[in-house]
């Protein structure tokens, strides 16, 4: 039986990830890491080094944040990584290696890093598409044919 598609969407400000063929993606959350300024500072988290998304929003004071993507480009590989391990099986709960996945990039994305988005998501069937155009609250691409055409998104919310 053939898997469900995977739908990501890696942006600066926030992800968006879930399966082909539905209405919304299944999770949206902000593209950012945090990690403890001091070891066994709050206590009850026990070894937890890394939050990542809303999860950051709650101890903010004591992470030092990061922000691996930054203008639609990729800037920090080992981070970006963990923002792809936690929206797999954190936020969809599956194993990505069992389904095919298609990951918008924007448009200028460079040979380089083309490859190595690719090796970073293993042996998996994986494709990556320009990043869409927002338009009204859908998106569509300017190219051809368009695999996410009716996926309505939630607009950001900005402070």
């Amino acid at each position: 039986m053939e898997k469900t598609p995977l739908v990501c969407d890696y942006g600066s400000g926030f992800s968006k990830v879930g399966f082909s063929g539905t209405q919304a993606p299944q999770a949206v959350f902000p593209t950012i890491l945090g990690k403890m300024k001091h070891t066994n500072v709050l206590e009850g988290l026990g070894e937890q080094d890394w939050f990542i998304g809303a999860e950051t929003q709650t101890n903010r004071t004591e992470l030092n944040m990061y922000y691996p993507i930054s203008r639609g480009a990729i800037t920090n590989w080992d981070n970006v990584e963990k923002i792809w391990h936690y929206s797999f099986y954190h936020s969809l709960q599956i194993a990505p290696e069992q389904h095919p996945i298609l990951i918008t990039e924007a448009p200028l994305t460079s040979k380089e890093a083309k490859s190595r988005m690719t090796q970073a998501q293993g042996q998996g069937m994986i494709c990556t598409s320009q990043r869409p155009l927002r338009s009204g609250n859908s998106i569509s691409t300017h190219h051809g044919a368009d695999p996410i055409r009716n996926l309505q998104l939630p607009r950001p919310v900005h402070s």
